[in-house]
């Protein structure tokens, strides 16, 4: 396991340090963040986080979610939730499941994969996605016709509720 947390660490890191040969236009520091509480999920997500969060175990918020902020990664805006944790060909050798009432999205291009949602999700932003065998137990509801348009599901995710806008 050790071995399996220092090789996903080490991935971590490589992507940050790429992420952070940004021009200079850019305000967004890229840094990531390895998380195994609620707070840290919380925090992680929030417009003031990281670009990317990546949980270590099954974790349970009792209050809803929010994502917003805009980050960037070589000029294009990204952001993502990593619900597992892989090895160093990026095979996915352990998922989780976050959990909370809902999960309101408004940072533009934010991904989710390689575990579970189990919530409803409320899309308040183009290009969200979701990949690498993502479930959202829950439905996925989004606020424009738009946004719900843009959203891209591929790589065996799937989601267990109705997708609608609303």
């Amino acid at each position: 396991m050790k071995k399996i947390l220092v090789v996903f660490l080490s991935f971590l890191l490589l992507f940050v340090l790429i992420g952070c040969q940004q021009d200079d236009e850019v305000d967004v520091v890229t840094t990531a963040s390895i998380v195994n509480d609620a707070d840290s999920v919380v925090n992680g997500l929030s417009k003031d986080g990281v670009w990317i969060v990546a949980t270590l175990n099954d974790i349970t918020l009792k209050e809803d979610l929010m994502v917003e902020g805009e980050f960037t990664d070589d000029g294009d805006v990204v952001r993502k939730l990593a619900l597992y944790t892989q090895d160093e060909d990026r095979n996915i050798t352990a998922s989780f499941t976050l959990t909370a009432p809902k999960m309101i999205i408004k940072s533009e291009n934010f991904k989710i994969q390689g575990g579970t949602f189990k919530g409803d999700v409320y899309v308040e932003a183009n290009g969200f996605q979701i990949s690498k065998q993502q479930i959202i137990e829950g439905n996925l509801i989004f606020k424009t016709q738009e946004y719900m348009d843009s959203f891209i599901m591929k790589d065996d995710a799937k989601v267990t509720g109705s997708m609608k806008v609303e």
